[in-house]
């Protein structure tokens, strides 16, 4: 298995602020996920008795089920992320084993493959 070896690396200082923007959103995920439902619901949730109000909280349940669903996914992707930069394999493509350029960390520094390789596996999932 590649690995990349930070402190070799001249994009050393990059590793650092990509690690703080990933810990970062994985702190704020972490608050959202932890906001109790009945909060949400409190700001969210329209206050009535009637059919219509019971019906508008049942919608704004579910797309917040959605959305959480969503967040722990991301977040799943962060936390990989950085055990990666922890083991030194970030910026290593997962599938071709090439490095990923740092463009494109930069603009998704969760991802796992390289252009090339997203772009495989995007048409093998539309199929």
């Amino acid at each position: 298995m590649t690995t990349h070896d930070d402190t070799t690396s001249p994009e050393r200082h990059n590793w650092d602020s990509l690690r703080e923007r990933l810990e970062r959103e994985r702190a704020e995920l972490v608050d959202q996920l932890e906001l109790p439902a009945d909060d949400l619901h409190a700001v969210t949730a329209t206050t009535g008795q009637g059919e219509t109000e019971h019906i508008v909280s049942e919608v704004e349940q579910r797309v917040q089920a959605v959305l959480d669903a969503a967040a722990v996914e991301r977040l799943a992707e962060l936390n990989d992320a950085l055990r990666r930069l922890d083991d030194g394999t970030y910026g290593i493509c997962e599938r071709c084993g090439k490095p990923i350029p740092m463009a494109r960390l930069e603009a998704l520094p969760q991802v796992r493959l390289c252009i090339e390789c997203q772009e495989v596996e995007d048409a093998q999932l539309r199929r």
